[in-house]
């Protein structure tokens, strides 16, 4: 027998088509979205998300911070943002107007469709306003493009005092 030297050459790896790199950022992509799909964005910030709500009627406006309540007869209560509501009064609170001392009912003479309303003694014979007497018509008084505005009636009064 020879001794003929054999060569041994090392077996090749076996190329993988499919790199393990790959797979791993593959899953962590598929990770990544699943959490986000199924995870509530609030739950990760610390964003407050409550949202005040506007009033949505006198009452509402009356009981929100930041409110006015106009001293009229009826009340008008105006929000933060500038919206105004009107109070709602019954049928016998709408025909009675109480006065109390300083106290006058009143009506707008530079202002269409004025109705007589409780303002303060003090606010007679400035913008516009003069003492209201029952059954006297005030269309002469009223600017001239009152004469085409159609105005609903005012409601009829009683007066304590």
């Amino acid at each position: 027998m020879e001794n003929n030297p054999v060569l041994i050459t090392p077996p090749v790896p076996k190329k993988n088509t499919f790199p393990l790199g790959s797979l791993l950022f593959f899953l962590g992509v598929l990770v990544g979205y699943l959490a986000s799909s199924f995870m509530p964005w609030p739950f990760f910030s610390k964003v407050n998300t409550t949202q005040t709500q506007e009033p949505a009627n006198f009452k509402e406006c009356v009981e929100s911070p930041g409110s006015n309540i106009s001293e009229s007869y009826p009340s008008v209560c105006f929000t933060k943002s500038g919206v105004g509501f009107k109070e709602i009064l019954l049928e016998e609170e709408t025909n009675t107007l109480i006065l109390t001392e300083g106290q006058v009912v009143g009506i707008q003479t530079n202002t269409c469709c004025s109705c007589p309303t409780v303002i303060s003694s003090s606010e007679i014979g400035s913008d516009g306003w003069i003492l209201y007497e029952t059954d006297k018509n005030y269309s002469s008084l009223l600017p001239d493009e009152c004469k085409r505005a159609d105005c609903a009636p005012c409601p009829p009064l009683k007066i304590k005092k």
